[in-house]
């Protein structure tokens, strides 16, 4: 069971995130549990998000986080695969 006010392990939470440069947003992982660092990268057509999380629901996260982004550009995801 996570702390009080924590997050459960492996859930994505958009916060903290940090504009590196034009284009180039990471949203770091809090150092929890199974949660990956997430890189937003724009490009001039599409929009790349580096690493979307385990499990659909924080990939959802992620590319609606990424969409907003995006501002009309396509957004691709790349991640590691679900186990199986």
């Amino acid at each position: 069971m996570p702390a009080y006010g924590q997050p459960e392990p492996g859930v994505v939470e958009i916060t903290g995130e940090q504009e590196i440069a034009p284009d180039l947003v990471v949203v770091p992982n809090r150092h929890m549990d199974l949660v990956p660092n997430i890189g937003v990268i724009g490009g001039t057509h599409s929009v790349l998000v580096v690493e979307t999380g385990m499990g659909p629901r924080n990939a959802e996260k992620v590319l609606k986080f990424a969409a907003s982004r995006a501002r009309g550009r396509r957004v691709q995801g790349v991640g590691k695969p679900e186990p199986g």
